[in-house]
């Protein structure tokens, strides 16, 4: 920090209607002397869900796009969770093998498969 003294970089992101309350909270809970602030934008993909079935059972997917092309497709956290305990395995194990079988339905019906 100043001086190459040691120090803590604290990064607060809220709406702009908390940020006194929040500038509040750090003036008077910590040594703070200043605080940088300035405006930002968040840019989200568009998002689809569909349900597909997997060996688990019907699971939902969440599909994001980028200028209508797909950019991720991946299987609800927590209803692999859901899974994961219910089956008594890894939420890895089950995340893992989901994602395979999805990887193999896409290539499956991309264009100029066999399948």
């Amino acid at each position: 920090m100043k001086k190459g003294r040691p120090g803590i970089l604290l990064n607060v992101i809220c709406e702009s209607g908390l940020a006194d309350t929040v500038k509040n909270i750090i003036f008077t809970e910590s040594t703070s002397l200043g605080i940088r602030t300035f405006p930002f934008r968040k840019d989200t993909l568009i998002r689809k869900f569909e349900t597909i079935q997997t060996i688990y059972g019907e699971v939902t997917v969440k599909r994001s796009f980028y200028n209508t092309k797909e950019v991720s497709c991946k299987p609800e956290y927590e209803e692999c969770k859901r899974i994961a305990a219910e089956k008594e395995i890894p939420l890895k194990e089950v995340y893992n093998n989901i994602m395979a079988q999805i990887v193999r339905r896409e290539e499956y019906n991309s264009p100029g498969s066999k399948g």
